[in-house]
């Protein structure tokens, strides 16, 4: 349940947090905590309420049952459109090969894995006060769930690269984000690898994190994207949905019909459309980002 709960969340608040960059209208479901599930839970008799928690265990009456969500959050309600439905569909199916069909493949348990180290990263990083700290620990939560993804199983190991290399076999419908124009940092001691515009910003909040972690001091804009003024914490929804484009295979295959059937090719055209429409959501907001010099 947890897992399927993980796949709806990313399924919604990704696309949401990326349109929050290109809008000043609230959004929905721009949060993870939207999607926890509430910890009292009928019990099996259907007169007692129970809650099992690492905090809380607890037996309560169902006449006093009084549910209250979340005082950090807004209710916010969800339409259709608001979901990411071609990520969705790719996450249940797997869902189903891992929960239903016993698959035990190690990109579908790195899957799992990687969703619910987001949900905790997507979550508010704290209530009322909530410190430059709070946000740090997210964007490390954030790096984090990029990297189990991108772990190649066994005894290899998941580094900065191996989720370069995720952007970089990355569908993209933009040139601004395809284009290998940008000098992404590379810790490693020679001169940084041209790379393009996803594997630029991750690698601004690697960086980022990378001091967070170590203890390095943290000037007031150590968070924020350099040229565009965005905190770091809009661009990492957007980019994690990248990289599950990359490790699910999201992109559009269908060949377009013979342009004689001009009806079949009038409903390729329009599915093709409303399947762009999450990805052009997330591209929108990383150009935001293009504040990158081009050249060394």
């Amino acid at each position: 349940m947890c897992s399927f709960r993980d796949a709806v969340a990313a399924s919604f608040v990704l696309l949401a947090r990326a349109r929050a960059v290109t809008s000043s209208f609230p959004l929905s479901a721009q949060w993870m905590d939207g999607f926890s599930i509430f910890p009292w839970m009928l019990a099996r008799d259907h007169k007692h309420i129970v809650c099992q928690t690492p905090a809380v265990r607890g037996l309560h009456n169902v006449e006093s049952f009084r549910g209250q969500s979340s005082p950090e959050l807004v209710c916010r309600s969800l339409t259709k459109g608001d979901l990411d439905q071609p990520l969705f569909n790719t996450l249940r199916q797997k869902w189903r090969e891992v929960y239903l069909d016993g698959s035990t493949a190690h990109a579908d348990i790195a899957l799992f894995r990687s969703l619910n180290m987001a949900f905790r990263a997507g979550s508010i990083p704290a209530g009322a006060d909530a410190t430059d700290y709070d946000y740090g620990r997210s964007i490390a939560l954030w790096v984090s769930a990029f990297e189990i993804l991108a772990h190649p199983g066994g005894s290899g190991k998941a580094d900065l690269f191996k989720v370069y290399d995720l952007f970089e076999t990355a569908p993209y419908e933009s040139a601004k984000l395809s284009d290998a124009v940008h000098t992404a940092y590379d810790k490693r001691a020679r001169p940084a690898q041209y790379r393009n515009l996803a594997c630029w910003l991750f690698g601004e909040i690697y960086r980022a994190r990378n001091d967070f972690l170590h203890g390095n001091p943290l000037p007031p804009d150590r968070m924020f994207i350099k040229g565009s003024g965005q905190h770091m914490l809009n661009y990492v929804a957007p980019l994690y949905r990248v990289a599950l484009s990359a490790a699910l295979g999201i992109r559009w295959t269908s060949a377009m019909p013979p342009e004689s059937n001009t009806e079949a090719v009038g409903r390729w055209i329009s599915e093709k459309m409303k399947f762009l429409v999450p990805q052009q959501s997330i591209e929108s907001a990383l150009i935001t980002g293009n504040a990158a010099p081009t050249g060394a």
